[in-house]
């Protein structure tokens, strides 16, 4: 009688690797993805807190109240009072990958100024992540925003 050869039912080490290169790669991919969705929505959180204060900074100062855009330390946008107390108004916190600086005239400002009638300075807004940074120009009389690049 003769001897039956074996029968082998598993992959061999080179269809293995195959499938690990195949799978790190497609992974890879997806990982590129999903860090850049977090970082556009990282940079839409902070434009809708911006210009949410920028409002907001607006409508106290046409109530009489002199206020200041401006920014903290600890990476806070806040509207303060100015005049005997210094009392923040309001506030938020960006997204904790954004930095956010404030800038009139290219130059990096503490704060923005908003007269009695809700205008200011035309100014700036920096943001910036590890790897990108946008620049959202604010109109002073409206606080219309404007990717700087864009056109109206």
């Amino acid at each position: 009688m003769r001897a039956r050869p074996p029968v082998h039912r598993g992959l061999t080490l080179l269809e293995v690797l195959a499938v690990v290169v195949i799978v790190s790669l497609v992974s890879a991919a997806t990982m590129v993805g999903l860090a850049s969705a977090n970082d556009d929505a990282a940079f839409r959180a902070a434009r809708a807190c911006v210009h949410d204060l920028d409002v907001k900074a607006r409508l106290l100062a046409r109530t009489g109240t002199p206020v200041a855009l401006t920014t903290t330390a600890d990476q806070f946008l806040c509207i303060v009072g100015l005049g005997d107390s210094s009392v923040r108004l309001a506030h938020a916190a960006m997204p904790a990958q954004v930095a956010v600086d404030l800038t009139i005239g290219g130059e990096n400002v503490p704060h923005v100024l908003f007269d009695r009638l809700g205008r200011s300075d035309d100014y700036a807004v920096v943001m910036r992540t590890h790897n990108r940074t946008e620049r959202w120009m604010t109109g002073g009389l409206t606080g219309w925003m404007l990717r700087e690049g864009d056109t109206p």
